[in-house]
């Protein structure tokens, strides 16, 4: 089956305002993306029992590499070798403290390693992470750049 540039835009196209999108890179940065979804520290669920959690995170490695794949460059082009700068952008509905937001935003690293957009996530790969946040109750997820170091 073959199908048009624009059918393929009309596929690719959010079905909702906010929903995973590629962003625009900035000086430097190889690829820039939002992904949507309510961050959650998972460690203060104390009600939440082992299935819960595993639905949380799929949740968030399924919706990480879906819009991986929307973006297309992971599936034509390899991405540069060696450590990378990967600077995420967490938008939340209220102010985290700051040892939660690497908490939350476990899965979604663990997505870039799955892709292959990072070779691991332990400091001997090399890789440097930051973290931030920013209150947006309107589009919630998270924002994530990835740059050479």
């Amino acid at each position: 089956m073959r199908i048009t540039a624009a059918e393929l835009a009309g596929l690719l196209k959010p079905s909702k305002p906010g929903a995973s999108r590629l962003l625009e890179p900035g000086p430097g940065e190889l690829f820039a993306i939002f992904v949507q979804g309510r961050l959650m520290n998972t460690q203060n669920q104390s009600a939440w029992i082992w299935q819960k959690r595993k639905r949380y995170a799929d949740g968030w490695k399924t919706r990480t590499s879906n819009a991986l794949w929307l973006i297309g460059r992971l599936k034509f082009a390899q991405l540069p070798y060696g450590p990378k700068r990967v600077s995420f952008l967490a938008l939340t509905q209220n102010a985290m403290d700051d040892d939660a937001i690497p908490d939350s935003l476990k899965w979604v690293r663990d997505s870039l390693v799955r892709c292959g957009v990072i070779p691991g996530d332990a400091p001997k790969d090399g890789n440097e992470f930051t973290y931030q946040q920013r209150i947006d109750r309107k589009a919630r997820g998270v924002e994530i750049r990835v740059s050479l170091l």
